[in-house]
């Protein structure tokens, strides 16, 4: 480490939705609150939670988190304040210091080099980027000679102080667990099969054994864990990029489902007011995992895009057969290095582009023509297969408007529906419509899902039934909660 020349620092705040909402009312300290957001079909899920809940991740539909739960506070997601609140944060340090980088909503990094002198030595600098903080963030800031040091002091800091790693007190990291290091899961799994959970394991073994047994990857993380090599602070100049974010409808490492929300944001960054006549230079990608360090990833675009078509074309080339160290909550997408003009041709792609149009203008008709049919808006979704053979319907498929303005990313489809059903000895024979209204049943084909080893773990009893009137159903009753629950699919 050259902690003497260089200096970099981290803050972070965690749950920032929730200590917002905390400062507007004072009242909710104390409680168990979960932040939703309500899409305009009647979807409602968790968009943030207090760190005293457990069991229950964003993406989640509300009424299974309150199931959960029950004594709940909810409230609905603002995320223009949000966001407002944390890019006033950072502009505020960028009277303080000139380079920052702003990495996810509650996470960003800035180059103190050279600043320390000019506040009247370091203990005053890292007060006045403390004091620049509102102290109901709870902000924790880390401070060392390299990115990543810098993450893991701000990890291993208190809410609302400071923490340097320096090379006298670098064996504090030591004790993190490896993920804080490593997202590449199958180098997780082999590591585990080492015995190596942490970082201070991770470093017992010499670079020469590191090299034969978990290849270039393996090296790489030795590198950073021992701080060969820099990643300087990236300048974003403020209020000069623009995000978009999707969650999941359910945790999930699938490489589609990452690719199909990918595609979705990037679609709708192209087409917002501000990136609309200008070039895209540079994507990052976020993830939610989780348990895990934040997976991020940056991408620059040689040359600039400003085409949907285009851009997902070389984010796909780049990312590849992407492997995710975990199950995603949600994925922000960040464009920045927005330019005016572009210096090489995209007309390579014009063919498709006219022919995407078209489709696409075709699906806008439609929607029009439904939205004065029905005399209320509906999108027109495409279906992705993410997962056709998953014993879960809800997980097998998912639908994303093909319109860039909608203000709905991505939907989960069979999501099951509450039923009251009569049951003897188990099997259903009776479903309650209403106090008035009951239908007889016939089981004739049923099967067990036991999904113990997932996050929420699925127990189910499936039955196929067929009424007196020959209409066919599938309903199951989860084993967990004790209610059943019709499924289309």
């Amino acid at each position: 480490m050259d902690s003497h020349f260089r200096q970099i620092a981290c803050v972070l705040i965690n749950h920032l939705a929730i200590k917002v909402e905390e400062n507007k009312n004072p009242d909710l300290i104390d409680e168990d609150v979960i932040i939703y957001v309500n899409d305009r079909h009647g979807k409602t899920t968790v968009f943030d939670y207090s760190s005293s809940i457990r069991n229950i991740f964003i993406g989640m539909d509300l009424s299974q988190a309150l199931s959960i739960c029950p004594e709940a506070i909810t409230l609905e997601a603002d995320f223009n304040e949000y966001n407002k609140l944390f890019d006033a944060v950072l502009l505020k340090l960028s009277k303080k210091v000139e380079r920052i980088e702003n990495v996810s909503l509650g996470k960003a990094y800035f180059d103190l080099t050279g600043y320390a002198e000019s506040f009247g030595g370091e203990s005053r600098l890292i007060a006045n980027i403390l004091d620049a903080i509102p102290s109901f963030f709870g902000s924790r800031l880390g401070i060392s000679d390299n990115k990543f040091f810098a993450y893991c002091a701000a990890i291993l800091s208190d809410s609302g102080r400071a923490m340097k790693v320096t090379e006298e007190n670098i064996n504090c990291i030591y004790k993190l667990p490896i993920k804080t290091l490593i997202n590449d899961s199958e180098l997780l799994r082999d590591l585990n099969l080492f015995g190596i959970s942490t970082i201070g394991k991770f470093l017992t073994l010499s670079k020469n054994a590191i090299s034969s047994r978990f290849g270039f990857d393996g090296i790489k993380a030795w590198d950073i864990v021992n701080g060969a090599g820099f990643d300087p602070v990236r300048l974003n100049r403020l209020n000069d990029n623009v995000s978009e974010q999707a969650c999941f409808p359910y945790e999930s490492s699938s490489q589609e489902m990452f690719y199909a929300v990918l595609d979705s944001l990037v679609e709708k960054l192209c087409a917002s007011p501000v990136v609309r006549g200008r070039y895209i230079s540079t994507f990052r990608i976020s993830c939610e995992i989780p348990e895990y360090a934040t997976w991020e990833k940056e991408i620059v675009l040689t040359p600039p895009s400003n085409n949907a078509i285009a851009a997902v074309a070389a984010l796909r080339r780049n990312l590849g057969d992407i492997s995710l160290p975990g199950l995603v909550e949600r994925m922000i997408v960040t464009a920045s290095g927005l330019v005016g003009e572009h210096g090489i041709q995209s007309e390579a792609f014009l063919d498709i582009n006219e022919e995407e149009n078209g489709k696409n203008n075709r699906h806008l008709i439609a929607e029009q023509y439904l939205e004065n049919k029905l005399n209320s808006y509906q999108d027109v979704c495409k279906i992705v297969d993410v997962n056709h053979k998953h014993p879960l319907p809800e997980m097998r498929f998912i639908q994303i408007p093909i319109n860039p303005y909608s203000k709905h990313i991505v939907k989960a489809m069979n999501i099951p529906k509450l039923i009251n059903v009569k049951e003897i000895a188990g099997t259903p024979v009776c479903l309650v419509i209403s106090s008035r209204k009951k239908v007889n049943v016939s089981v004739h084909d049923e099967w067990k899902v036991d999904l113990w080893w997932m996050r929420n773990p699925a127990i189910r009893s499936y039955y196929r039934l067929t009424t007196e009137e020959g209409v066919c159903m599938t309903v199951f009753k989860d084993m967990k909660e004790n209610r059943w629950y019709i499924q289309h699919y």
